[in-house]
């Protein structure tokens, strides 16, 4: 079966094909990334030679970046340069930060064996009801404080719902693991939630509080190798499986070990493919635009407008979105 190297699914006899001009890699031709050559959609992400910035002072670039802010150059390097350069950091909202206290009460559930849930919806109660009033100024469109409450209920229903099948004691949990990808780059650091052990092998937990990812994201998002990749770094033990839990929704995305650098995803019969080594060249295209002071913003406004329409770059009037900024920034 062959896949294609842009979205992630099976190329069919019927289908017409391109190569990738950088790693040779076959794409759909309805998926290639035509703009003075013809790329897969990793690959583009390292053709800007011509805008890259000379006089960027590298000095200002960290020593360590998170793995959700290589994600958030991915999406847009105007929105990395603003947010991780210059420190316009993302102003706390009520979904960062429902995210955050379950996150440490799920973490304690797991080392704490006489921590019932009744005692987690005591305390997620506790911090609930001590958020402040702008906080929930940061509710999207008609949800209440009322549906903010139950989206942290329902992950904690659902979260002791899955403890039981999960090893008595975990391996590790809440682990700040930073590892190297080349002495030319920074430092990348990833945090997973929860490592077991079974059979002498590793098998990965992360608790989400978000909406489910779906589709060929699935297949781009570089959460989940990064994270696999860290945790064999580390620990040189192997990972079998790496699973997100959607605990507000009650669903599950796993990646099962293929081989030593692919692992998949089966979602209603259609399967998605990661691969490690793959994972760590996106993450050193990205990190070599960074080096050169490329942070120019995607021109696809389709493209962009779910990233504009959130990101709070543009809320602090700093951005004027994709459209508009791509323009000016092309103009100079």
């Amino acid at each position: 079966m062959r896949i294609c190297n842009s979205c992630q699914t099976e190329i069919t006899k019927e289908q017409k094909t391109v190569k990738c001009e950088v790693c040779d890699k076959t794409i759909h031709k309805e998926c290639a990334i035509n703009k003075d050559g013809t790329f897969c959609d990793v690959c583009y992400l390292a053709k800007s030679e011509e805008l890259t910035n000379p006089t960027f002072d590298k000095s200002l670039i960290p020593d360590v970046i998170r793995r959700s802010h290589i994600q958030t150059y991915i999406d847009c390097p105007f929105k990395f340069y603003n947010e991780v350069i210059l420190g316009h950091k993302q102003p706390e909202n009520i979904y960062a930060q429902i995210g955050i206290d379950t996150h440490e009460l799920f973490d304690h559930a797991s080392n704490a064996t006489k921590y019932t849930k009744e005692d987690m919806y005591r305390d997620y109660k506790a911090k609930f009801d001590a958020y402040p009033d702008s906080l929930f100024e940061t509710i999207i469109g008609d949800a209440t404080k009322e549906d903010m409450y139950k989206r942290g209920t329902d992950s904690i229903e659902t979260f002791y719902n899955i403890l039981p099948n999960l090893p008595f004691m975990p391996y590790q949990t809440e682990q700040t693991l930073i590892f190297d990808i080349g002495s030319e780059f920074p430092n990348v650091q990833a945090t997973s939630d929860r490592i077991d052990m079974v059979d002498g092998e590793l098998e990965v937990q992360d608790w989400k509080t978000g909406n489910v990812m779906v589709g060929i994201t699935l297949s781009h998002d570089i959460q989940a190798p990064l994270y696999i990749y860290s945790i064999k770094k580390k620990y040189n033990i192997p990972v079998r499986k790496f699973t997100f839990y959607y605990l507000k929704d009650n669903k599950t995305r796993t990646f099962e070990r293929v081989n030593a650098d692919d692992y998949i995803c089966t979602v209603n019969k259609r399967i998605y493919k990661i691969n490690l080594t793959d994972a760590i060249r996106q993450v050193q295209h990205v990190f070599s635009q960074i080096n050169k002071g490329n942070f120019n913003i995607p021109s696809d406004g389709r493209k962009m407008y779910f990233h504009c329409k959130m990101c709070h770059i543009k809320q602090l009037g700093l951005c004027e979105g994709a459209d508009i900024q791509s323009w000016q920034q092309y103009n100079k």
